[in-house]
């Protein structure tokens, strides 16, 4: 403790050797993260791989200060997951909206983003994912793996 404040690492990120700089290491690693003083940990973690419902997922463990951490991974290419984090969230409504408006994007899959199969992506893929989002568009592909 320094300054009457504890390391509260709340961020876990999966990386492997080329992500850290390590030539050597063949391993993969979580990363925890201090949301107060950006001190990073590294501690060497077990991966597994498991499929659900036809998705399939990278399971991340490690051990860290006594508590297990578990993070899933989707591997799967899921419709409208634009940005490819395995994730549908809204930064994937904002990422079709600021390609359609022609600002930089850091990652963009266009092979994800018609959510409403008419070959073309439109501001409307971006509504579908908001309208899934909210539950007012339940029985969409939205989020369903790409085959």
């Amino acid at each position: 403790m320094i300054g009457g404040y504890t390391d509260e690492f709340d961020e876990i990120q999966l990386k492997d050797s080329s992500d850290i700089r390590d030539p050597y290491a063949a391993e993969t690693y979580a990363v925890f993260t201090c949301s107060r003083c950006q001190k990073e940990e590294r501690i060497l973690a077990q991966v597994t791989e498991e499929i659900e419902d036809g998705i399939t997922y990278r399971v991340l463990t490690a051990e860290f200060k006594g508590t297990t951490y578990v993070k899933r991974i989707c591997l799967s290419h899921l419709l409208e997951d634009v940005d490819g984090d395995g994730n549908i969230t809204v930064l994937d409504a904002t990422t079709i909206q600021k390609r359609l408006a022609l600002l930089p994007v850091t990652l963009y899959y266009e092979d994800r983003a018609d959510a409403d199969g008419d070959g073309e992506v439109t501001v409307l893929d971006a509504t579908a994912i908001q309208k899934w989002l909210a539950l007012l568009l339940p029985s969409s592909g939205i989020g369903k793996p790409i085959t």
